[in-house]
């Protein structure tokens, strides 16, 4: 495997905040990426409902931190700065815009809008994040369990027990 080297004098990509005028080339990267990425584990029904909540990691920013060895330890980060509900929504939402990215990958999908989350109140202090680990032998079953989280004919509402801290 041959690793791309980031050179500090000549950067290889320029980051710059995408304009009107970057919607048609952020659609045509979007339209190329998720079924590549997805496209054996998703089906395409599943990639339209769930994309809106996609959760990215920008691979531009992981290449650059593997080139220096930096370790970026985020739960680390996050309990340093005693970030509020707000901040953690704030820096959620930078994770699912791609368009803020020079290289973004799906990695999971955010779960804040669900009918489990938001009617059970189990996260109502998180942003909840679906995942699916690349070592599973059951996609099928987390793909399932995923559909289930979203599936508006269920009360979840059940689930909610004030008198249990989650």
């Amino acid at each position: 495997m041959q690793k791309t080297h980031y050179n500090k004098e000549t950067p290889m990509f320029t980051i710059r905040k995408a304009t009107l005028a970057d919607i048609e080339v952020i659609r045509t990267l979007a339209a190329q990426t998720f079924p590549a990425t997805y496209q054996h584990i998703l089906t395409p029904e599943q990639i339209e409902k769930y994309e809106p909540y996609f959760y990215y990691v920008d691979m531009d920013i992981v290449r650059a931190q593997e080139e220096e060895d930096v370790i970026v330890d985020t739960d680390a980060i996050a309990a340093k700065g005693n970030l509020t509900l707000e901040e953690i929504h704030e820096l959620a939402a930078t994770r699912m815009d791609p368009s803020t990215m020079g290289d973004p990958v799906p990695v999971g999908i955010v779960m804040t809008d669900s009918p489990f989350a938001t009617e059970s109140h189990s996260y109502d202090d998180l942003v909840p994040v679906f995942g699916i680990s690349v070592t599973t032998q059951r996609v099928d079953t987390c793909l399932q369990f995923l559909d289930y989280l979203w599936d508006d004919t269920v009360d979840f509402s059940l689930a909610h027990d004030e008198a249990t801290p989650y």
